[in-house]
């Protein structure tokens, strides 16, 4: 069984590693334009343009009629119900589930920061905003050359999901289980709505802030091989 992962922002193919070694089926991950394999290539904010370009790289990874796993978190987690859209409307056949961690249900309405969004922060509340979510080490965000690296990867990325707007469909036909973090921003009703989307979803609830999932590798590998 192949497991799809969709990095989350400012990730790149390199950014599900740690979970190689415990998942009992083949890991393979989307690399998106602007990073990792594809550093010398633009970056991309255009939604529909990026799944697309997603959509394009499932195609070469999952055989027709192969069976597979479709993981994301945060912005992999969007991008991930946005690329099963995809396929309802393109007629690839979807994975056996979808493991949705550290998102918002699509259909739930963006909260506006009061700051306003975070990809038009200036230099230092976009640093602060990283700060609060956590994932980013600190030796990172105190390195102006890394941060002149990565700053235009994660602004980018901050913009396809402060940019994206729902458009309400039909259920997909398949499950989703979510996976959230105790500390993190997303609430209670936001997980409910991932039902709206799915035939069924399944919410588990985990100690931590956004980045929770890599404190709970070994727990959350074992929901991923439930399906392997």
């Amino acid at each position: 069984m192949k497991i799809i992962c969709l990095p989350f922002a400012g990730g790149s193919s390199y950014s599900y590693q740690t979970m190689q070694n415990l998942v009992t089926g083949q890991l393979e991950t989307i690399e998106l334009p602007g990073r990792g394999k594809r550093i010398m290539e633009p970056l991309q904010s255009n939604t529909d343009l990026l799944v697309e370009d997603i959509f394009v790289q499932l195609q070469t990874l999952v055989e027709s009629g192969e069976k597979y796993i479709l993981f994301g978190h945060s912005m992999g987690a969007l991008l991930g119900y946005l690329l099963l859209c995809k396929c309802r409307e393109k007629g690839f056949h979807l994975p056996q589930a979808f493991i949705a961690s550290g998102a918002n249900a699509p259909s739930y309405p963006r909260e506006i920061e009061e700051e306003g969004p975070t990809y038009l922060l200036d230099k230092s509340g976009f640093i602060n905003k990283l700060r609060k979510l956590g994932g980013c080490p600190e030796e990172v965000l105190q390195h102006d050359a890394l941060m002149d690296f990565y700053e235009p990867i994660l602004r980018n990325d901050f913009q396809v999901v402060e940019t994206y707007s729902y458009n309400d469909a039909e259920p997909l036909p398949l499950d989703v289980k979510v996976l959230l973090g105790e500390d993190d921003k997303v609430k209670p009703e936001s997980a409910e709505l991932w039902q709206k989307d799915f035939q069924s979803a399944e919410v588990y609830w985990f100690p931590g802030g956004h980045f929770f999932i890599f404190d709970h590798l070994p727990a959350i590998t074992r929901i991923i091989n439930e399906y392997c």
